[in-house]
């Protein structure tokens, strides 16, 4: 049955056909968190800019859209994984076991690998820039890294390995995106555990398991995790409803179809924009990015037609989706390393210019490099893996 996320499941894997124009937002929301974190990391804060010009603001709110990221992940995760519990649970063919069983394969499979990458990094990086903000710590990075400087010690370890990290521990060293994959996490127990108190055909002794799952697995999450529910339900309800979407836009003509696209595109920029303007955080900003996220998704509910644009373009951005759970957990470590050997402290860093952002790009082009290349040890096995754990639980 179903299988992640940050940051969300391949759709194959939940049994549903892969739509490109969806799969392609995962890519690319996750390039722009590692974009925001090289900006943070590398480039000197906006306000000590010495262009403050319209080019120069665009590339400083491009790089402070990691966060809005963050929330449209949930979005599509609530729609692939909380739409595959929903039809496993309306034709009474969910499996608990193989549910978890595909949960913890696919957040393991790559978290456990960048926990050790983590390890090793931050450990190398203390011992050979031992007077880097890095990992000394200092406030001027807003949490991109840690202000006391990184955590490893094993408790620490032992509670992002088992989804506490940003709830009861710390998030593991320099790696900070990791606090996501905590909510997930979460989310995966949660929904599936409320929908089973109240669904049809299981036993009574089955109900008060599932209310009693949801009511420990809330406590124990807590509210912070919480506040940020409704944005992974907010997907969830799209494909609740998907049928009735689907059925709507594909009566529209083609035309409609991509004024439709265009408008649902300009509502989703204009609401992750705004949450950086505005500096919404919480509950009020999972809520102005999920609603436009989920008009985004209605948009893109019948996937884009194969023309030699989308051939050169959506396509390519859907495969690399592929690995994008690999690259948003494990690129912290290596920017923040590389920082550290670059820059050095945070009084260092660049002003933008042209040569600047080549370096930029070229840091971009090492992440994901990197990040694809642990892919084919990682995500790529998680099939077999799977497969693998399940034949031995029987």
């Amino acid at each position: 049955m179903a299988h992640h996320t940050p940051i969300s499941a391949p759709q194959a894997e939940l049994g549903v056909k892969t739509n490109h124009g969806i799969n392609a937002l995962r890519f690319i929301a996750a390039l722009l968190v590692v974009i925001s974190h090289i900006r943070t990391l590398f480039f000197v804060d906006f306000g000590s800019a010495d262009d403050g010009g319209p080019v120069t603001q665009a590339i400083y709110l491009v790089g402070s859209l990691g966060h809005a990221a963050v929330i449209v992940f949930f979005v599509l995760s609530g729609y692939w994984v909380g739409g595959s519990v929903l039809r496993g649970i309306a034709r009474q063919s969910f499996s608990v076991k193989l549910y978890a069983a595909s949960r913890l394969t696919r957040l393991w499979i790559v978290l456990v690998p960048a926990l050790l990458l983590t390890q090793l990094l931050d450990r190398l990086g203390r011992a050979l820039f031992t007077e880097s903000d890095i990992y000394l710590g200092t406030s001027a990075y807003h949490t991109v890294v840690p202000e006391a400087g990184p955590a490893l010690d094993l408790l620490t370890t032992i509670g992002n390995l088992f989804f506490v990290q940003s709830v009861y521990t710390d998030v593991l060293g320099t790696n900070t995106p990791l606090w996501s994959l905590a909510y997930e996490f979460w989310y995966y127990l949660l929904f599936p555990s409320a929908l089973l108190a109240f669904a049809k055909g299981i036993s009574g002794w089955q109900r008060l398991l599932a209310g009693l799952v949801f009511i420990v697995g809330a406590t124990i999450s807590g509210p912070s995790v919480l506040l940020l529910f409704p944005a992974w339900l907010a997907g969830a309800a799209l494909a609740h409803f998907q049928e009735p979407v689907r059925g709507w836009t594909r009566s529209l003509t083609q035309l409609r179809l991509s004024l439709f696209r265009w408008g649902a595109t300009s509502i989703l920029i204009g609401g992750c924009v705004a949450t950086v303007i505005a500096d919404l955080t919480g509950m009020i900003a999972a809520i102005v990015i999920a609603l436009p996220s989920c008009v985004w998704l209605a948009s893109f509910i019948l996937d884009v037609r194969s023309t030699r644009l989308t051939r050169m373009t959506v396509v390519p951005l859907s495969k690399a989706a592929d690995w994008s759970y690999s690259l948003y957990a494990s690129h912290m470590p290596v920017v923040a390393f590389l920082s550290a050997w670059l820059i050095g402290n945070e009084s260092a860093r660049w002003q933008v210019s042209g040569w600047s952002g080549l370096g930029a790009l070229g840091i971009v082009l090492i992440v994901t490099v990197f990040a694809f290349a642990l892919s084919l040890v990682t995500e790529k096995h998680t099939h077999p893996l799977r497969n693998l754990i399940l034949r031995r639980s029987i």
